[in-house]
């Protein structure tokens, strides 16, 4: 007998699952990341003189990432050499494509493949020549112990040996190395095309803004080169003209003569001849009517000693026996009689100063003459 029981609903639903997946990828795209980061620092500042497991030794630490960095550095350069690049390479690269989603579907499948593309690295930098200070410092090759170890046994294994054949393993080992570095790094051809595509129209890009900046500069080139033309046609002509015209100097003229060019015959500015002013026009005088002639000295001294008169007649004190004119030579106004104004008050002329000042308390003469 079956019995029918009820389903349990999910404790998250399916957009909920989705989104901690995602954010899940997404850390651990930023863990890888950032171990990629560590790997390539302390890869870049490995130094052999640093202590590690091998190295016992009282000098500080060169390495960024410290005595832990030293103590790993040491065993990744002494297996596989500068083959320990793909690691961190792997790192940063499958750390962009977790955080972005970016093929992160594929990282099972290609990341296997990580060890065997760094492991043909090694055999390739094995290949390579090292400088005298890498020989100094290791008994190995820059692909470290594997990497020589598995050179040597392909040289061995050919039945014949030259400098050829160790290019011609360099440059497959080279090609197998890059195609394998490709795979495990979760590249596809679509993904190849586009990034060459993209590199193909930025070097486009580039050479067109070079040329156009090398016509930029040959435009400027070629008017600075016209402008000197120009000012050089100009400077030619100004000789000729100076050479043409006489000088002051009467021995550059002696020297013209002798079929020398005097010193002042080079400069323009200093042999041309000032021009001639005009001559000055002569403005006959025209008489205009009413126009009295000048008066004559004789005249003018008379008005002066009038005015001198004058001025001393002003200053004389009057004399106080002649109330009227008081001995200025002159009889008083004669009174005029205007109907228009005849009922208005008289108004006299005012009397100014103190020797006036008598007149104002003595009567008036006309008085008794009115009255």
């Amino acid at each position: 007998m079956a019995y029918q029981t009820r389903s349990r609903d999910p404790l998250l639903d399916s957009n909920m699952q989705a989104a901690i997946e995602r954010r899940g990828k997404e850390l651990i795209g930023i863990a890888l990341f950032c171990l990629g980061l560590a790997a390539a620092a302390m890869i870049a500042s490995y130094t052999p003189d640093d202590p590690n497991w091998m190295v016992s030794t009282d000098a500080p630490v060169q390495n960024w990432m410290g005595r832990i960095g030293a103590s790993i550095a040491a065993p990744l350069f002494m297996v596989v050499g500068w083959g320990s690049w793909g690691i961190a390479l792997a790192g940063l690269v499958w750390g962009v494509r977790f955080a972005f989603h970016l093929g992160d579907e594929r990282a099972l499948g290609r990341v296997i493949f990580a060890p065997i593309a760094i492991a043909v690295a090694s055999v390739y930098a094995a290949t390579l020549v090292p400088g005298e200070a890498w020989r100094a410092t290791h008994s190995f090759g820059l692909g470290g112990l594997f990497g020589d170890t598995v050179l040597g046994m392909i040289l061995t294994l050919l039945p014949f040996g030259s400098a050829a054949l160790v290019k011609l393993t360099s440059a497959l080992m080279a090609a197998l190395m890059v195609g394998l570095g490709l795979f495990s790094l979760g590249f596809t051809r679509d993904e190849l095309s586009r990034a060459l595509r993209s590199a193909t129209v930025g070097v486009i890009m580039l050479y067109g803004m070079l040329i156009g900046l090398l016509g930029q500069g040959a435009s400027a080139a070629l008017e600075a080169a016209r402008q000197r033309r120009a000012l050089r046609a100009e400077r030619r002509l100004a000789a000729e003209e100076a050479a043409a015209l006489p000088a002051f100097d009467p021995r550059g003229a002696a020297d013209t003569r002798d079929g020398r060019s005097g010193f002042l015959s080079r400069l323009p500015s200093l042999i041309r001849r000032p021009e001639p002013l005009p001559e000055p026009e002569l403005v006959e005088p025209v008489a205009i009517a009413g126009d009295a002639a000048m008066p004559g000295d004789d005249r003018i001294r008379a008005r002066i000693a009038d005015v001198i008169r004058t001025r001393r007649q002003a200053d004389t004190p009057p004399e106080a026996d002649k109330p009227l004119t008081r001995g200025l030579g002159r009889r008083p106004d004669p009174l005029i009689l205007d109907p228009v104004r005849a009922g208005a008050p008289r108004i006299e002329p005012p009397l100014t100063g103190a020797a006036y000042a008598a007149q104002s308390e003595a009567a008036d003469p006309f008085e008794d003459e009115d009255a």
